[in-house]
């Protein structure tokens, strides 16, 4: 169906989030419009600036996980579960290295776990494919 309909990776992830957006915006107009509007007129001359980050932000959350739908296309389940791992691996050393955050004994093991799993992963299908 996918290729009837010309859903590729970037076609998939538009139509999720036009379809989500669809379904949930009357719903959380309704539980929390009254309140969001209060607080957005209440916000005085900062209005735009909030406006323009809310759309700034909104657009590189889009795109971030557009391009993740993108690379786990070309991958296969087992490669897609790695990435991910491997992502959140990546994501803790950035919290270590720029926010400065405590290294306890548990996430050392635990990265190390995770980064040693990833490599054997990759190690074992390079040795597969050949």
């Amino acid at each position: 169906m996918k290729k009837e309909r010309r859903l590729g990776a970037a076609n998939n992830y538009a139509l999720l989030t036009c379809c989500s957006s669809a379904v949930l915006f009357l719903p959380s107009l309704l539980l929390d419009g009254k309140n969001s509007l209060q607080t957005f007129n209440a916000m005085g001359a900062d209005k735009l600036g909030f406006s323009q980050e809310l759309l700034i932000c909104g657009m590189m959350y889009y795109a971030y996980n557009e391009m993740g739908f993108r690379v786990l296309d070309l991958l296969d389940p087992v490669m897609q579960a790695v990435a991910n791992s491997a992502k959140r691996v990546v994501i803790l050393f950035a919290a270590v290295v720029f926010l400065g955050e405590h290294v306890t004994r548990q996430k050392f093991v635990g990265s190390a776990i995770a980064i040693g799993a990833c490599q054997i992963r990759i190690s074992f299908s390079v040795m597969l494919s050949r």
